[in-house]
């Protein structure tokens, strides 16, 4: 038996509300040919790691943990929205924008830590998003100008809470379980370590 597992950052709550601010207006707005994300479904994909078998999940978790304590919070901030990709989009989505390239050493550390259990994960380079809707078929009256120049700017915040989910692929939509989650570590701060700032 195996599980569909992807690991992300959790929104800081300022940033949480401004894209739920922003993911109801277009829902309304567009109700149809867009599967709009739930939103408590909103995250930072960090790193999917695909089918694992359930039995590793244990050991998963424990080296999830442990790269989480290499890490302090990582600042992000809000910085625009895009169709993606732009010829054809099936995506619809919020950029974010980092401090410094710490959120690149993420992934590359999970990659390092799961692939011991036997893990692929996909290697695909980070793209720093928030997915608000998965485009079906584009509404005829969508307007990307409007979209694409929403004001959703905002200040830099710390992204601090590291979460293993379980994806599960439905007709509507995937619908996520939550695994476990990690503070990462606010007390870090010397050594030659990856969360250094």
């Amino acid at each position: 038996m195996t599980d569909r597992i992807f690991i992300a950052l959790e929104l800081p709550p300022e940033h949480r509300k401004r894209v739920e601010t922003l993911l109801s207006r277009w829902a309304r707005t567009y109700p149809a040919g867009i599967n709009w994300v739930k939103p408590v479904n909103l995250h930072l994909t960090v790193l999917f790691v695909g089918d694992v078998e359930t039995g590793i999940m244990p050991d998963l978790c424990e080296a999830v943990a442990s790269v989480s304590q290499l890490f302090t919070p990582i600042d992000l901030s809000l910085w625009g929205c895009e169709l993606f990709p732009a010829n054809e989009p099936r995506l619809l989505w919020v950029k974010l924008s980092p401090k410094d390239q710490r959120i690149y050493d993420l992934p590359r550390a999970l990659l390092k830590a799961l692939r011991p259990l036997g893990c692929t994960p996909d290697v695909k380079p980070l793209k720093l998003h928030v997915t608000l809707g998965r485009i079906k078929r584009m509404p005829v009256n969508l307007d990307a100008p409007e979209i694409l120049s929403a004001p959703i700017q905002t200040e830099r915040l710390p992204y601090s809470c590291l979460s293993i989910y379980d994806s599960i692929l439905r007709p509507d939509g995937p619908e996520y379980h939550l695994i476990d989650q990690y503070d990462l570590n606010k007390e870090n701060s010397g050594g030659n370590n990856a969360g250094k700032e």
